[in-house]
């Protein structure tokens, strides 16, 4: 037994990034369809000069150039050798010739001018590249930003999923249902984790869902395809309330239960078949023990009733 259902999915963010210079920004260029940023990508430019965003969890604070040495220097580093614009010759955590060298070429490519300084302001460092970022409201073309002023915001978690449970359907959604979310032509699965009240409402319920055994994520790397970051969306989904099962299906009162807790039904001839009851809702059962055609007696003897 299958129920629609709208799941709400909620994908909060924090602030990941904070500016390093001042002026205005003249073009936004990180991608806003909800696709990850990798680590080397222009996101935008202040003053027609580009920043990009390189994996790193120090943040930029120091212009860096030859001699330098530190943690910071070794992100750049490790950044540079992951674009194979530096070698295994180096000098780990300093800012060395091979170095400096290697910040040239990907200046080149990359079409920012490098006089062999490299400015604090022209790299954001944002943990666990890549994901997806976005723009807070304050960074948009024309707007006016300052050092330390928070410009991008990435996710916390994965997002949440969950639902409201129908009043009626409150005994029936257990923990481990399975439930389908349709995301414009694909699917994803999770199963209930567990029900909770509203807040402020105790008598509204709330089903919060978790991935089915085996699996990390419910949306795994596909989360931004459907969910906003930073907001609240409402997908389609299917709850099965009674996951399928297969069998013979009989009045749910031509069920009985001897002293040892053993199902069973009365045939027409009144011998009895011993029965696995699969499961039973709406007054219907399905069981396994009996063939269809056989007619089973039902609470009252005297009546029949032929699966």
């Amino acid at each position: 037994m299958r129920q629609s259902y709208g799941i709400d999915a909620s994908w909060a963010s924090s602030v990941v990034a904070t500016g390093g210079n001042t002026g205005t920004i003249t073009t936004i260029d990180m991608p806003l369809d909800g696709q990850s940023t990798v680590s080397g990508s222009r996101v935008f430019s202040v003053d027609l000069q580009p920043i990009f965003v390189i994996n790193g969890k120090i943040p930029s604070f120091r212009d860096l150039s030859s001699g330098v040495s530190g943690a910071d220097v070794q992100q750049l580093q490790d950044f540079l050798v992951s674009k194979r614009y530096l070698g295994t010759t180096f000098t780990r955590t300093r800012f060395d010739n091979a170095t400096n060298t290697a910040v040239s070429k990907w200046a080149k490519d990359a079409g920012f001018s490098y006089d062999g300084t490299l400015p604090r302001w022209r790299v954001i460092y944002v943990p666990d590249l890549p994901k997806v970022l976005v723009p807070l409201e304050s960074l948009r073309v024309g707007a006016q930003i300052s050092q330390g002023q928070e410009l991008l915001q990435g996710p916390v978690a994965d997002p949440v999923f969950s639902f409201r449970v129908l009043p009626e359907n409150v005994s029936k959604i257990t923990p481990g249902l399975k439930v389908v979310i349709d995301t414009s032509g694909e699917q994803w699965s999770g199963r209930v984790s567990r029900l909770e009240n509203t807040a402020g409402d105790v008598s509204e319920t709330v089903a919060i869902l978790e991935p089915e055994q085996g699996q990390a994520s419910i949306c795994g790397g596909e989360c931004s395809r459907a969910v906003k970051l930073g907001d609240k969306t409402v997908l389609p989904g299917i709850i099965e309330l009674i996951p399928e099962q297969t069998g013979v299906q009989i009045p749910t009162a031509a069920v009985r239960t001897d002293a040892n807790n053993k199902t069973f039904v009365f045939i027409s001839d009144g011998v009895r078949r011993d029965i696995t009851l699969k499961v039973s809702d709406q007054g219907k059962s399905i069981v396994e023990g009996i063939n269809v055609g056989n007619r089973v007696l039902l609470g009252d003897a005297s009546e029949e009733q032929t699966p």
